[in-house]
């Protein structure tokens, strides 16, 4: 559930101190793009990539272990600004359509005017069946409607949302290594397939300034014009090819022929 899901390697070979992104193309591109990775043998750098990985899994297992909060940090730092706009929400405009299935119908944050239905039984799925205002159409974090609802009918959030949002769901990830890393000595066995020939290839560095006609890529009118003049053009009055009637020495030959 937490957002920091992706390790950074600061040094040649991968040692790292345990600092993530949440973004998976940096973690890449610190890997294989900056640390030297892609000058070194398969085997090499495979090995490294095993260390790398590790140092990231017990990392984030020693971070959801010291979790003593009932979500984990960025999960509850949304939270605590869901919260802060369901403040703004007065409870006494809230309606309970079905307590049963725990629906409402809550004002909206920015349009009191206008209400929002919230089903409480939903909140765990997301979804315009949670709340129809579309605020966890892309999440499952609970949102200030949702928020203002369960306070209204006095139930906890915990109880309301997906479990997987929650800091015990995050430790249970980490209670077994489910992560199988091969030891050295298993990659060591493979030793003798060694190839020096075999490496990634060298990154090309991109030259300054706009690239040149053909490595640009050309418009539908650009590759039009191109055809129409590859095509060969043939003259109607001596069937030649290469010029037309208009510019054809027979034909202006016969015309003035034609006038004397």
């Amino acid at each position: 559930p937490d957002t920091e899901q992706f390790p950074l390697a600061r040094s040649v070979d991968l040692d790292i101190n345990g600092e993530t992104s949440s973004s998976m193309v940096e973690s890449f591109n610190h890997a294989i793009l900056r640390n030297g990775v892609r000058t070194t043998h398969f085997a090499d750098s495979f090995k490294a990539l095993v260390k790398y990985e590790g140092k990231r899994h017990s990392f984030l297992g020693a971070k959801a272990a010291a979790c003593a909060a009932t979500f984990p940090p960025a999960i509850a730092l949304k939270i605590e600004e869901a919260k802060l706009a369901a403040d703004r929400i007065p409870q006494g405009s809230i309606i309970c359509v079905n307590a049963e299935t725990g629906q409402f119908l809550v004002p909206q944050v920015n349009n009191p005017g206008k209400y929002t239905r919230v089903t409480l039984d939903e909140v765990g799925n997301g979804g315009l069946g949670a709340c129809d205002s579309g605020c966890m159409l892309q999440q499952l974090t609970p949102c200030p409607h949702v928020i203002a609802a369960a306070s209204n009918a006095g139930r906890n959030l915990k109880e309301v949302v997906h479990p997987c949002i929650t800091a015990s769901y995050w430790k249970d990830q980490y209670n077994e290594n489910l992560l199988e890393l091969p030891f050295d000595a298993d990659i060591q066995r493979f030793a003798h397939l060694a190839n020096d020939n075999i490496r990634l290839h060298p990154m090309k560095k991109r030259s300054r300034g706009r690239p040149k006609k053909g490595a640009r890529f050309q418009s539908a009118l650009e590759k039009a014009q191109k055809n129409k003049e590859k095509r060969a053009v043939t003259c109607q009055y001596c069937f030649k090819k290469g010029h037309t009637s208009r510019s054809c020495k027979h034909a202006k030959e016969a015309k003035a022929a034609a006038a004397e």
